[in-house]
């Protein structure tokens, strides 16, 4: 989960396609009614590439943090608007 780069940690000194995403992740958290580690490994499992994600913590909290991301859907148009913003520019 990018070391919670994209859901509470330090954005401090970041290049601004991080910052951005943050706030885009932090949106569709708020708008789904889940939480930023759900909506990161979401979008994760809708990858093409067929990721499995390792969430990588033993901590209780982190843990319930992720628990909706099984069951959450983001549409294409979600799913590709935080793709873009992750490399900072539009899709060809």
């Amino acid at each position: 989960l990018a070391q919670g780069l994209y859901s509470g940690a330090s954005l401090d000194g970041k290049p601004d396609s991080v910052v951005q995403t943050a706030k885009l992740v932090s949106r569709l958290a708020e708008e789904k009614n889940t939480t930023p580690e759900a909506i990161v490994l979401a979008w994760l499992m809708t990858h093409p590439a067929a990721i499995q994600p390792v969430i990588g913590t033993v901590n209780p909290k982190r843990i319930l943090a992720c628990r909706d991301a099984a069951t959450l859907r983001l549409t294409r148009e979600e799913w590709y608007t935080l793709y873009e913003s992750t490399r900072g520019k539009k899709m060809p």
